[in-house]
């Protein structure tokens, strides 16, 4: 019964993975956290059980983003719960090696919702027994994306056996292990693309002799309309180049990629112009003479599918005449 409602489970999540509208660059990972165990009691066979405290945990992971939303991660985790038979110290360690397959929501957002299904085997030592047994869990948590390489995490995990056959004690168990865990933890980017790297070209060198008006683009982070400290010193190079030819006209229009919902972006891309506006004329440029527009995700610089988080595509041009 318990096999076959985790089944249903993950083959639904698995359904409602293939519905949603979900990317993120391909990309290699590790990721570790630490929490909170608790143990189901263990049921001894001629009677009693194996009392079980609050534990706690600790899991790594080896993943790869496939781009489309999908990742997959080989897994290796330690949880650890105090224990006794009828008052005798039965401490119970489990040792897991597990492999998962998890997909990722894009939002649109930094948050990040999660679920996944993993399958692999434990092996638990319960006072002076160990025992080898098959293992499956279920995954559900919530990202946050700081940037493209840094993603804390916190979520659940529920972490079964098909059985567990073990003598501790001289006490004969036949019983499941029935893990819940709370885990919190961080995931960070080990490589991707090189072609996802670049965030910007190189900026244009100001011309020494007459200063003339020109064009410029202002790249920004995934999800933000913050200027960079790269960014800032190419809107001072357009606010000095402004200022000195004297009369530009200038237009600033804001760009995103197409990751989350059109009107989302729509609103990142107004609040990316009105931050470079801000920032030219906090450099010198009277605000009335830079006429403001935004693009959403309709203009890219690169062009891809929906969905799709283009670090080129996050920008802002600066375009005097």
């Amino acid at each position: 019964m318990k096999t076959r409602f985790f089944l249903t489970v993950s083959a639904l999540a698995l359904a409602l993975a293939s519905t949603s509208a979900s990317a993120d660059d391909p990309s290699l990972y590790i990721g570790a956290g630490a929490g909170l165990n608790f143990l189901n009691d263990l049921d001894l066979s001629a009677g009693g059980e194996v009392d079980t405290d609050l534990g706690w945990t600790g899991i790594g992971a080896l993943g790869f983003r496939f781009g489309n939303g999908i990742r997959t991660e080989l897994e290796g985790g330690y949880r650890f719960n105090d224990g006794d038979i009828a008052g005798v110290s039965a401490n119970v360690q489990t040792w897991s090696a597990m492999a998962n397959l998890i997909y990722d929501w894009d939002t649109g957002t930094a948050l990040e919702p999660y679920l996944g299904a993993g399958v692999g085997a434990v092996n638990t030592e319960i006072a002076n027994d160990t025992e080898w047994a098959f293992a499956y869990q279920g995954i559900a948590g919530i990202a946050y994306e700081v940037n493209d390489w840094v993603e804390p995490f916190i979520d659940y995990r529920f972490l079964g056996t098909a059985g567990l056959n073990a003598d501790p004690l001289g006490n004969d168990l036949d019983d499941e292990l029935m893990n819940h865990t709370i885990l919190a933890g961080v995931r960070v980017t080990l490589w991707r693309p090189t072609q996802q790297t670049a965030e910007a070209p190189p900026a244009p060198e100001p011309v020494a002799q007459a200063p003339q008006c020109g064009n410029y683009i202002v790249f920004f982070e995934f999800d933000s309309a913050e200027l960079t400290p790269e960014a800032m010193n190419i809107v001072g190079l357009a606010a000095n180049a402004a200022k000195q030819a004297g009369s530009c006209r200038i237009t600033v229009t804001g760009h995103t990629d197409t990751s989350g919902s059109v009107a989302y972006n729509e609103a990142l891309s107004q609040r990316r112009a009105q931050s470079v506006t801000s920032a030219l004329v906090g450099g010198g440029v009277t605000e009335s003479e830079i006429a403001v527009q935004w693009r959403g995700e309709t203009e890219p610089l690169v062009p891809t599918g929906d969905g799709i988080k283009e670090p080129q595509n996050r920008r802002v041009t600066i375009d005097m005449i």
